[in-house]
């Protein structure tokens, strides 16, 4: 059964589905819905989104969300802000705001692909928390489902996406389908560095599917790329080896961008050995807070 906290980490991994290729997402560019004549932002308005996507990158999103909802004022006819809004606000634990923003990008017909995937997956981190709803008309799992199947069948060229289907079916302990359809992004990602994200997930979950029966050799460390360096330190501490693992975590930091391996630290993956004493400094200073309901 899919938890609180991992249906939250699934719902954080919507980063930058409307402007992601300002930081070198792979998006589909077919289906961010703006239309040919949209107003190009004022030059207060550019200099707010440079701040606000800076600061969402950085995983300040209470920044982000606040710089958003300042360009919506400055420039309220703008396309696309209510969707930023939305996942900022998520990101940020405002679900009542985020539910609400996303309502406004589906009513004027703006990023409604993206902003009805957000509304499915907050639902399902809401049904699986303290104020769970008993009955509903849809299940939210199945609905949550439904709407990324939905997506990926319309934008298949949207790598991100595959990394959310993959980690719903990870938190579902289907590891193998799971390595299917991250393989599928990794295939179909670009640029390199989501590319780089799909294919250390997609590694992490072929361990999770079958998990290690030794550890690498420490003397092969120098040679070793950030992939390889990560998806040892997952073999160690499934095998119990927490030094091996910081000396293998380490070469991983030292071979990703720090937003790559931020985002890989969120891998559910590790969420066993995230009080290790030996790695959970890795957690504290390269990753952000989970958002939970």
């Amino acid at each position: 059964m899919l938890g609180s906290s991992t249906a939250a980490s699934i719902v954080l991994l919507l980063i930058g589905f409307y402007f992601g290729q300002k930081y070198g997402r792979g998006i589909d560019s077919s289906h961010q819905g703006i239309p040919r004549d949209a107003e190009a932002p004022s030059s207060a308005s550019a200099a707010m989104l440079t701040h606000a996507f800076t600061a969402l990158n950085a995983g300040n999103y209470r920044q982000a969300m606040s710089d958003f909802r300042k360009v919506h004022e400055t420039q309220p006819s703008m396309t696309g802000i209510d969707y930023l809004i939305s996942e900022s606000a998520h990101k940020a634990g405002e679900d009542d705001l985020a539910i609400d923003a996303a309502g406004q990008a589906i009513s004027k017909n703006e990023s409604v692909d993206q902003a009805r995937l957000l509304l499915a997956l907050i639902n399902l981190n809401r049904s699986k928390g303290k104020d769970q709803v008993v009955s509903q008309l849809v299940d939210p799992q199945l609905a949550a489902e439904n709407e990324i199947k939905n997506y990926s069948a319309a934008h298949p060229a949207d790598a991100k996406i595959y990394e959310i289907w993959g980690d719903l079916l990870r938190s579902e302990g289907s590891y193998r389908s799971a390595v299917d359809i991250l393989h599928e992004g990794v295939v179909r990602a670009s640029p390199e560095a989501s590319r780089d994200v799909l294919s250390a997930k997609e590694q992490l979950a072929r361990l999770q599917n079958e998990k290690a029966k030794s550890v690498p050799s420490l003397s092969e460390l120098t040679s070793m790329s950030g992939e390889q360096a990560l998806v040892a330190a997952l073999a160690s501490l499934q095998l119990h080896q927490s030094e091996e693992a910081a000396v293998f975590m380490e070469k991983a930091r030292d071979s990703y961008s720090p937003q790559v391996f931020r985002e890989l630290l969120l891998d559910m993956a590790f969420d066993d050995y995230r009080n290790d004493p030996l790695i959970k400094s890795f957690f504290k200073q390269g990753n952000s807070p989970r958002v939970s309901p």
